[in-house]
C-alpha cells in the first residue's frame, strides 16, 4: 500500500505520541509499504528508514507566519497526493493534521483514518487542557472528524471524547498505542554514571516520574506525597521528576515552599539510554495525572518490571490491567500511603511488577501494527 502519515507534532518534540507516529511509519515500512510521514519540520534524522521509507516530508518552514504556513502546507499536500496517489491517508491529531487530511480528500480521493492522542479531543476546563477550549478550533476539529472515513482512539476511555468532539460512533475504532523495546543492554556502570551526572543519590530509594511537566500531570501531588512522606519521618527516598514544560517553575518553586530540595531533582529532558538508566535504577514509578488519554511513558517501567502507582484514570487503568496499583486523583496522602506501602512490601513490589511485565505483552508493536492493517484494509474496501 500507498500509506500517507500525516502528525501535527513530531521529532525534535519527545512525547508519546510522536513515538506512536515514528513506530508505526517505521513498522509500516518494514512490512514493505511504501509510507510517506508529513511532519511539521525536517526529520530526517529521526526515522529508520527500509528500502528507503518512510520517505519524510516537511509541510512548513520556521519562521513562516501562520497563514503561509497553512497556504506551504495544503500546496505540498496537494502536490504530493497528486504525484503519489495513495491508498490511505492516515492523520494523527485532529488539528490540524487531521483537518488537512479530511478537508483535501476531493485531491487526493483515499480513505481518511485520524487518531486521536488526547489533548485534540479532550477537555479538562479547570487546568486549561484541550484544543477544543478554542471555539475556532472546536469547530474545525468537528469538521475533521464529520469527514474522515475512520476516528481511532487510542483507549477506551477516549470514545466518550470522540463522540463529544462530533464523531459518530460507528466510526469509532479502539487501537491502543505500541510498544518497541530498547534494542540496547543498559549496564549498571552507565547507570551509575547518570545517577551521578544529575545529582541523583545512590543510597536512597528512587521514585521517578517522567513526562511533560504540564498541569494536567498531577505532579504538585506527587511532590506533597513525598512532603508528607518526609514529614512522616520516610527520609530514605529520593523523588526524580524528568521532563520539561511550562509548570516546571511552579513545580521548583513548590519543593522550596515544601522545603525538599534535598529530596527532590530535576534532570529535564531526558531520552536515550539515560532514560532507560534512570528507569532501571528507580524503585518505584510514579503517574500521578489529572487526565490522560493512554499513558504511553508506563511502557517503559512496565517493560523493565517496576512497580507502578498511578492515579484513577480510566485510560490508565485500561492500560495496567489492574486497579491494585491505582490511587484516586489529586489525592497526595492516599499517593504517599501507596508509595511507602510498595517500597516496603517486597513480596506485593514482586507480584505487582510481574504483573507489569506480563501485561506489556499485548501492546507490542508488531501486534498494533496488524489492526491499523486491518483497518486500512478494510476501508480500502470500502467496509466500513
Amino acid at each position: 500500500m500507498k500509506i500517507f502519515i500525516l502528525t501535527t507534532t513530531f521529532f525534535p518534540q519527545v512525547g508519546g505520541a510522536e513515538y506512536q507516529v515514528k513506530w508505526l511509519a517505521e513498522s509500516l515500512a518494514e512490512r514493505g509499504h511504501e509510507v510517506y510521514l508529513f511532519t511539521p519540520y525536517d526529520a530526517q534524522n529521526y526515522i529508520d528508514k527500509t528500502n528507503g521509507f518512510p520517505k519524510n516530508i516537511a509541510l512548513r518552514k520556521r519562521g513562516s507566519s501562520s497563514l503561509i504556513d497553512a497556504i506551504r502546507m495544503f500546496y505540498t499536500f496537494i502536490k504530493w497526493a497528486r504525484k503519489i496517489n495513495p491508498d490511505i491517508v492516515h492523520a494523527h491529531f485532529a488539528f490540524s493534521s487531521g483537518f488537512l487530511a479530511a478537508i483535501t480528500k476531493p485531491f487526493h480521493k483515499a480513505p481518511v483514518i485520524i487518531t486521536s492522542h488526547g489533548e485534540d479531543i479532550q477537555v479538562v476546563r479547570e487546568i486549561n487542557y484541550g484544543m477544543r477550549l478554542k471555539w475556532y478550533r472546536k469547530i474545525l476539529i468537528k469538521l475533521a472528524l464529520k469527514l474522515c472515513d475512520a476516528h481511532t482512539v487510542v483507549s477506551k476511555a477516549m470514545v466518550k471524547d470522540a463522540i463529544d468532539a462530533g464523531t459518530r460512533e460507528d466510526k469509532i475504532f479502539v487501537i491502543y498505542n505500541m510498544y518497541k523495546p530498547p534494542e540496547f543492554a543498559i549496564e549498571s556502570d552507565f547507570i551509575d554514571s547518570v545517577l551521578t551526572r544529575y545529582g541523583i543519590p545512590k543510597d536512597k530509594k528512587l521514585i521517578l516520574s517522567l513526562s511533560r511537566l504540564s498541569k494536567e500531570k498531577g505532579l504538585d501531588y506527587l511532590i506533597e506525597a513525598v512532603s508528607k512522606l518526609v514529614s512522616d519521618g520516610v527520609t530514605d527516598i529520593h523523588l526524580v521528576i524528568a521532563g520539561e514544560g511550562d509548570e516546571r517553575d511552579n513545580l521548583e518553586n513548590l519543593v522550596k515552599k515544601l522545603n525538599l530540595e534535598e529530596f527532590v531533582t530535576f534532570t529535564g529532558y531526558v531520552i536515550g539510554k539515560e532514560k532507560y538508566a534512570l528507569i532501571k535504577a528507580c524503585d518505584v514509578y510514579c503517574m500521578p495525572s489529572v487526565v490522560e488519554a493512554f499513558g504511553i511513558s508506563l511502557f517503559d517501567p512496565m517493560y523493565y518490571s517496576k512497580v507502578i502507582v498511578a492515579s484513577n484514570d480510566e485510560a490508565i487503568k485500561e492500560v495496567l490491567g489492574s486497579a491494585d496499583l491505582i490511587v484516586p486523583k489529586k489525592d497526595p496522602i492516599s499517593l504517599a500511603k501507596r508509595i511507602l506501602v510498595v517500597l516496603e512490601n517486597k513480596k506485593l513490589s514482586i507480584e505487582l511488577s510481574n504483573m507489569c511485565r506480563s501485561r506489556i505483552k499485548i501492546f507490542m508493536y508488531p501486534n498494533v501494527t496488524d489492526k491499523y492493517i486491518k483497518l486500512y484494509d478494510k476501508l480500502r474496501g470500502g467496509d466500513i
